[in-house]
């Protein structure tokens, strides 16, 4: 189900068109129905199960929301039935985007990177309406909208290490180049997930160039039960990198894979090479003393870019070191920026919260920045960032 909230949310914020005035509540005498099949093109077959869901094509503005009790924030799922037939009914009067989803077959959604769909330009907007099917519901009357599934291209591989070990329950994300040439992450393709052994598929893919990024990375994990199924997650990630495929962690280095017309393209494999990364740690400490600064965050960057970040982590707790367990070999600028003394007070967010308790801070003393060189080429230890106090402690 989350394709299709994160759908609705990038159309509503895209689609800027005049706005509804205010309604009474819908009745079935002021609504209308939409019905049709849907149907997989390349062997003519009904898309059985399939989701349906409507986005209305005009925004209601707030005075229509406040009067209508049915509106809400979230949007209702339709399935196929076996004869790839759907029927939606109550349906308000209006033009409405007809969005469907099924494995393996393109969605609209897919055609667009984040930024298209949160700020499209003209053109976009025109690709959203041209590939977007859209309904009119009138009252008392029933629309018929029939629709046709393109397969579309799809991606294989295996996320691995380089000792051989699989890299499972990772989400492998598919990115594309919008139209200035940078490279976006799109939101909205089938599959990605790795299985145990590490091997993933990605499909509904349109033709072209695309790079495949994996987070690899350590997080905090709060669950509401261990044995059971939780109700409550909440997770915080403490250090992280990204690989991208071609087996690097700089973007500018991964190598694009290009797929045509439904595709079927395997061995995009993505390998993290464990024996060649290192653990970083060391402190931020007061300049002329030494004494150890229990606040602050250090950056790690590329000393070939401007000011490029591989990666950073942060001193928040009365241990006061700092720690980067898997960082590539390679010539680095190591900094600190927002170094300060603080008191922590760890407060309650309440029974049953996720997490159960967040930490208060207080700021004793702020100190200024600074960068030194740092070269790796296994584990590094003891690294003092040394750092002179700036203006007055609040």
């Amino acid at each position: 189900m989350r394709w299709m909230a994160a759908a609705m949310l990038g159309v509503a914020g895209s689609v800027g068109l005049a706005q509804q005035a205010a309604m009474p509540p819908a009745t079935a005498e002021t609504t209308g129905t939409i019905m049709g099949h849907v149907y997989l093109a390349d062997t003519g077959s009904p898309a059985r199960l399939a989701q349906v869901a409507l986005q209305p094509v005009q925004v209601p503005s707030d005075d229509a929301k406040k009067s209508d009790t049915r509106q809400t924030s979230s949007f209702q799922i339709y399935r196929t039935a076996l004869d790839g037939g759907y029927r939606i009914t109550r349906v308000r009067p209006g033009s409405y985007y007809v969005v469907v989803k099924m494995p393996g077959y393109l969605s609209p959604f897919a055609m667009f990177t984040n930024q298209q769909l949160s700020h499209p330009t003209p053109d976009d907007q025109q690709k959203m309406d041209a590939y977007l099917p859209v309904v009119t519901v009138v009252p008392n009357n029933s629309a018929t909208m029939d629709i046709h599934l393109t397969r579309g291209a799809s991606l294989s591989g295996t996320l691995s290490f380089d000792d051989g070990e699989p890299y499972p329950d990772v989400q492998v994300q598919v990115m594309q180049k919008d139209a200035k040439g940078k490279w976006q992450t799109l939101p909205l393709v089938s599959g990605g997930y790795t299985d145990d052994l590490g091997n993933f598929r990605i499909t509904g893919l349109l033709a072209g160039e695309y790079l495949l990024k994996a987070s690899f990375s350590l997080d905090e994990m709060f669950v509401s039960s261990v044995l059971e199924q939780p109700q409550g997650i909440s997770s915080f990630p403490h250090f992280s990198l990204d690989y991208y495929s071609g087996d690097t962690v700089r973007l500018r280095d991964a190598k694009p894979i290009h797929v045509d017309s439904s595709q079927e393209v395997s061995g995009a494999n993505i390998t993290i090479p464990v024996s060649k990364l290192h653990m970083v740690s060391g402190q931020i400490v007061q300049a002329g003393g030494g004494r150890a600064i229990n606040g602050g965050t250090v950056v790690l960057c590329y000393s070939d870019g401007e000011g490029e970040e591989l990666a950073s982590v942060k001193v928040e707790s009365d241990e006061p070191m700092f720690r980067m367990p898997f960082v590539p070999e390679g010539s680095y600028v190591i900094k600190v920026k927002d170094a300060e003394d603080v008191r922590r007070e760890e407060i309650s967010n309440g029974l049953g919260s996720m997490p159960p308790f967040h930490t208060k801070e207080t700021v004793v003393q702020k100190y200024g920045t600074t960068e030194q060189p740092l070269v790796v080429t296994g584990d590094v230890s003891g690294v003092n960032l040394a750092v002179t106090a700036s203006g007055k402690s609040p």
